[in-house]
C-alpha cells in the first residue's frame, strides 16, 4: 500500500511494512520440512544412529514428497 494511503487511514507506514514482513516471515518458517528437522535433532539422540537415519530417510523418501517443502 501507498505510504500516503495508509497515513490517510490513521496506520503508521513503518509499522504496516514490519507487520507484513512479520507475517511473510512467519508463513515460511513453519514449514513441514523445519519442523520436522527441529524434532528429528531432538530425537536422534534419544535412538541408535541407524535408526536415526531410518527415520530421516523415511521423512525425505515418503513425507516430504507428498505433503512438500510447506
Amino acid at each position: 500500500m501507498d505510504a500516503r494511503a495508509l497515513l490517510a487511514q490513521n496506520i503508521d507506514p513503518k509499522e504496516y511494512r514490519e507487520e507484513q514482513q512479520r507475517q511473510e516471515i512467519a508463513l515460511t518458517e513453519h514449514t513441514v520440512e523445519k519442523v520436522a528437522y527441529q524434532w528429528f535433532e531432538l530425537k536422534k539422540e534419544q535412538v541408535t544412529e541407524g535408526y536415526a537415519t531410518d527415520i530421516w530417510r523415511s521423512l525425505e523418501r515418503h513425507i516430504f514428497p507428498k505433503l512438500g517443502a510447506t
